[in-house]
C-alpha cells in the first residue's frame, strides 16, 4: 500500500520537475484496487474496525474528490 501511494505521488513529481510547464505532458492514475487483511479480537473490536474502515475510506476519497467502494 505505501508503495502504491508513493508511486502515484512520484508520477506527479516526475511531471512537475522534469517537464517544462508548456510541455503537454499528463499522467493520470485512473484505477487502483487495494486489498487488506483485518484482524481483531474480541468480536466487538472487529465490528468497530469494519465500521471505521468504511468511514475512513469514504472520508479520504471525498477529501480528494473521488469515490471509494468498500466491499
Amino acid at each position: 500500500m505505501p508503495a502504491a501511494a508513493e508511486f502515484v505521488l512520484a508520477l506527479q513529481t516526475m511531471v512537475a520537475r522534469w517537464f517544462d510547464v508548456f510541455d503537454p505532458v499528463v499522467v493520470t492514475s485512473g484505477h487502483a484496487t487495494v486489498a487488506s487483511t483485518l484482524r481483531a479480537c474480541p468480536s466487538q473490536g472487529r465490528y468497530r474496525l469494519l465500521k471505521l474502515l468504511s468511514e475512513v475510506a469514504v472520508g479520504v476519497a471525498r477529501a480528494h474528490g473521488v469515490t471509494a467502494e468498500y466491499i
